[in-house]
Parts: structure tokens; C-alpha cells; sequence
């Protein structure tokens, strides 16, 4: 039984005229055009950029809270449950690297001694 290697993605290109047009060998990119004023243009006064800009912070937080309501937060039986799992993990792992380290050294002594270097 062979593995399958699948097609690669089809490429799109997009011209003033046609839209999107299928290309070989590109992947589909699209640039969006902002107007001015989402850009900050020069135009805005500095008192609406500043009203703007504190109103998407209070926009940006209140979204914070919202979803911040919808998070389903672990109960304290399974923070400690997982945090004992990483803690016995890393302790695991760092003996077995320990020992690794030593026997990798050791051979390496062993080796170079060999060669008198």
C-alpha cells in the first residue's frame, strides 16, 4: 500500500476585470483598500482620534468581559491534578536527561582517553 500525496492547493489571482482568476503555482492572496479615516488619516482632528481611539478601548473590553464570562475555568481538583502531572513529568525528564548527560560524558572520556587526546 503506496502513500498518497495529496494535489497542491490551486492558486488564484485577481484582476481589476475578472475578479478572482485561477493561477498555477500562487496561493489565493487578497489586499483590502482601507478608506482614510480607519487609516487615521491627516484629515480627522486630533480630538476624534483621541474620542475614537477611548471609545474602541471601552469597545475592546466590554468584548474582553464578555468573553471572559463564556471561559469554562478549570475547578481547584483538576489544577492540581494537571499541575502534579507536569511537575512529575518534568522531574522524569530531567533525571532521564541527567543520566543521558553522564553516560554520553562518560563515553566521550572514554573515548577521547583511548585516542590519548
Amino acid at each position: 500500500m503506496g502513500v498518497r500525496i495529496p494535489p497542491p492547493l490551486p492558486g488564484f489571482s485577481r484582476t481589476r476585470a475578472e475578479g478572482f482568476v485561477r493561477v498555477k503555482g500562487f496561493m489565493a492572496t487578497r489586499a483590502v483598500k482601507m478608506n482614510e479615516e480607519s487609516q487615521g488619516g491627516s484629515n480627522l482632528p486630533l480630538v476624534n482620534k483621541v474620542t475614537g481611539a477611548i471609545q474602541g478601548s471601552r469597545e475592546f473590553l466590554h468584548d474582553v468581559r464578555v468573553e471572559m464570562k463564556q471561559v469554562t475555568w478549570p475547578n481547584r481538583d483538576d489544577v492540581i491534578s494537571t499541575t502534579g502531572v507536569v511537575i512529575a513529568t518534568v522531574a522524569f525528564f530531567g533525571i532521564f536527561l541527567a543520566i543521558v548527560e553522564r553516560i554520553a560524558q562518560w563515553g566521550l572520556d572514554r573515548l577521547l582517553n583511548y585516542f590519548h587526546v
